[in-house]
């Protein structure tokens, strides 16, 4: 196993879409597609079937969200 890495999902995700665009991944893995997709203004879709995977995407799906709240958080206040 191996994570893609994020640069990779980022150039093809705002190349190939805009900010509210839904991405779908159906093998999401880690979900590296789907936090790349949050972090940069996409809505996101990701199906996993393998147990380890799904669970370590939950992990780092949270924490993506925690880091996105941050932000907005940072960008509100300096607005």
């Amino acid at each position: 196993p191996a994570l893609m890495p994020e640069k990779m999902a980022l150039e093809h995700i705002v190349s190939w879409s805009r900010p509210g665009d839904l991405i779908f991944d159906p093998f999401c893995g880690a979900a590296t597609t789907c936090k790349t997709a949050l972090l940069n203004h996409r809505r996101y879709l990701g199906f996993e079937v393998h147990e380890p995977y799904y669970e370590l995407a939950l992990r780092r799906m949270r924490d993506a969200q925690e880091e996105y709240r941050r932000r907005l958080d940072a960008w509100l206040v300096g607005a």
